[in-house]
């Protein structure tokens, strides 16, 4: 028997939510924050794609020999762990900002367009970049 071992890493993004693997396309698992799990699989050729809510990661192809054992690390999309807690932190700021009247040279709260920017990367993963927000990638 051969074995297929998927690391997911833990991220804030989707710390709650269990992520579903699905092998050509049935639904064999989910894995919770931070967890691995081992798929006990005949000899072939799969493809395999993670899914969490609409978003899901590309297909990729893995071909299993036996006796083989292959690892493939589950992340969320680059920088995912960082747009989060930016998008807070400039909310967060913004608010400060108007609440303590600070001057401003631009004449406006120049934490209004970071935080546009941070929340349009967001808004892309979880629309047009839908298929992008999960990645796998095989374990070297």
């Amino acid at each position: 028997m051969t074995q297929l071992i998927i690391n997911r890493s833990s991220a804030w993004a989707n710390k709650l939510r269990d992520i579903k693997i699905f092998l050509d396309d049935v639904e064999v698992t989910q894995i919770a924050d931070g967890c691995s799990q081992t798929l006990n699989l005949p000899p072939g050729d799969y493809e395999i794609h993670a899914k969490v809510d609409w978003c899901c990661s590309k297909q990729i192809a893995v071909s299993l020999k036996e006796g083989d054992q292959k690892e493939i690390n589950l992340s969320g999309y680059k920088f995912s762990n960082y747009t989060h807690v930016l998008a807070l932190l400039f909310v967060a700021g913004s608010i400060l900002y108007d609440y303590l009247e600070l001057p401003s040279t631009f004449g406006y709260n120049p934490l209004i367009i970071t935080t546009l920017i941070v929340f349009a990367v967001n808004v892309y993963y979880i629309t047009f970049g839908r298929k992008k927000y999960l990645r796998l990638n095989p374990s070297t």
